[in-house]
């Protein structure tokens, strides 16, 4: 679905103003609310949304666990998260930082600050940790 907003006021803006955003709704559940223009990407942190995810083994958790620096992509983003990230195994949660990420799959997570997804190698190695918020994705390489 794509929305589309115009604003046409001559005494305020020199010409007309329009935004589009594209809108993605899973079929046969209800619509949520869009709070303050966050994108479906945060969905998890409205009211009566939030779910417990998919459950992972903390073998495949644990391969996520170490530190990780920026590298490309949005820097507002990177200035909102951080430079570095610290990613912890702790009781069979994985943290960042200090928030828990909650998986969506094997590789993508939700976060409160942001979603998370781990890019591995045909290995199953961790290659990249995306961060990504309304306003881009961040790029975070992992450090020894």
């Amino acid at each position: 679905m794509l929305f589309q907003i115009t604003y046409n006021d001559p005494e305020t803006l020199t010409k007309p103003l329009s935004i589009s955003l594209t809108m993605n709704y899973a079929a046969d559940t209800d619509m949520l609310e869009n709070v303050c223009n966050e994108s479906d990407r945060n969905k998890v942190h409205m009211v009566a949304t939030a779910n417990m995810g998919v459950e992972l083994s903390s073998a495949v958790l644990a391969k996520y666990a170490g530190r990780y620096e920026f590298s490309d992509g949005s820097r507002v983003v990177a200035a909102f998260m951080g430079m570095k990230q610290n990613v912890s195994l702790i009781n069979g949660q994985l943290y960042l930082n200090a928030l828990p990420l909650v998986p969506q799959s094997e590789t993508k997570f939700e976060s409160t600050g942001a979603a998370a997804e781990f890019l591995l190698d045909a290995n199953g190695k961790v290659t990249r940790l995306v961060l990504g918020q309304t306003e881009g994705d961040a790029i975070y390489d992992p450090k020894p």
